[in-house]
């Protein structure tokens, strides 16, 4: 069963949801559905969850075993739809740990309890 875009629209773009649930919306409507960047910043807006935020820390492979080779991004989702980012932070989601990354991280900035909350993290 392959979910729409309305479907999307009504499950995951929600501002009652969580902003990485959120994200795994965003993302799904764009690399599955292919849904023009245009209706998914009116989504995003209508469901009043276009200024949320997401932050995305990756590593290289070139340097895995120091700890300052960790890069990341805080992105607002309308950013991520318009490529505000240069599609830097998409692309790390899109590809995942390759052999140029060897770890993901995907976290929501503000989930109240102090500490990061993770929904993805790919060694």
């Amino acid at each position: 069963m392959q979910l729409g875009f309305r479907d999307v629209q009504m499950l995951l773009l929600k501002p009652k949801l969580n902003v990485l649930l959120n994200l795994i919306g965003l993302h799904y409507c764009l690399n599955n559905l292919q849904v023009p960047a245009f209706h998914i910043t009116e989504a995003l807006w209508s469901g009043k969850i276009a200024d949320r935020q997401v932050c995305v820390k990756w590593r290289s492979t070139d340097n895995f075993r120091t700890r300052g080779g960790d890069q990341s991004r805080c992105v607002y989702l309308k950013d991520l739809v318009k490529g505000e980012d240069d599609g830097e932070v998409l692309t790390v989601l899109e590809r995942g740990p390759t052999y140029e990354l060897s770890r993901v991280q995907v976290s929501d900035p503000f989930s109240g309890s102090g500490d990061e909350h993770e929904l993805i993290t790919i060694i």
